[in-house]
């Protein structure tokens, strides 16, 4: 089974949830690509907008930070161990705890070994 994460954006006064990316494991580079797309000034989530506010997660690095801020979003990092504040992310992923996705090891008998 492999894990992947799932990075995601919500606006609070509409609860519109943007999915940024999936990715096995992200990184610095995969991380400073998505603060570019969310402060796009055409199609950006964050365009318009003062501030992300993300969990202390170690994705969050300063380069991310520095994209945003570039861009004139103020990026606020919730406490530690505060859990309650952090409860509509919660949800949705709770929702997408319950989601699997089964891929066969083989599609009319050919193997998909070189697709994963």
């Amino acid at each position: 089974m492999v894990r992947y994460h799932v990075f995601f954006v919500i606006r609070l006064a509409t609860r519109e949830v943007h999915i940024g990316g999936i990715i096995p494991e992200p990184q610095g580079p995969w991380m400073k690509q998505m603060a570019r797309n969310l402060t796009d000034s055409l199609n950006g989530f964050l365009s318009g907008y003062r501030y992300l506010i993300h969990d202390r997660a170690s994705v969050f690095r300063d380069d991310f930070r520095m994209i945003l801020q570039a861009a004139g979003v103020a990026s606020v990092r919730l406490p530690a161990r505060s859990p309650n504040l952090n409860a509509i992310a919660s949800r949705h992923s709770k929702l997408w705890l319950g989601c699997r996705l089964v891929v066969p090891d083989q599609i009319d008998g050919e193997s998909m070994e070189g697709f994963r």
